[in-house]
């Protein structure tokens, strides 16, 4: 599994339990089928922004916001080539084998109107509630990617 991957677990797992320790947060990733030493995953904490709290390993909401939208926007620069909205759908193209690197960005980061993500070899097509959002998004995109 590739760091972008055991990142986007390790945010389910500490939302959708109480982990108190790394011990315990390496036992959640192995039942998970997913192994990783105590350096690895303290690397992925300190990246992710995880604070640990009296009752367990948090994510900081501000923090990993700011950090996924900086995450994004590198990624959308470093692999996006186009971004066009068909109805309620978003289209973005990448070179082949760069689409699922861009999705995996576009999950963890908040974007408002997205439901959801699937990533193709060349292609992230994203979910938004409405044509309207689509377009919104198809234009932030672009921006980001220096396209306008």
């Amino acid at each position: 599994m590739n760091k972008v991957h055991r990142h986007r677990l390790i945010a389910r797992l500490l939302q959708s339990s109480v982990v108190k320790s790394q011990d315990h947060l390496r036992e959640l990733l192995l039942a998970n089928g997913v192994r990783a030493t105590q350096g690895t995953l303290s690397r992925d904490l300190r990246e992710m922004g995880v604070l640990k709290a009296p009752t367990g390993y948090t994510l900081s909401s501000a923090e990993s916001g700011k950090r996924a939208v900086t995450d994004l926007e590198a990624s959308v620069q470093r692999h996006m080539l186009s971004a066009d909205s068909a109805g309620t759908t978003v289209v973005l193209k990448t070179e082949p084998g760069h689409a699922s690197l861009l999705s995996a960005q576009v999950d963890l980061a908040p974007l408002a109107g997205i439901v959801g993500s699937l990533a193709g070899d060349d292609t992230v097509f994203l979910a938004a509630r409405t044509p309207r959002d689509a377009r919104n998004v198809a234009l932030q995109f672009q921006k980001m990617g220096g396209i306008l």
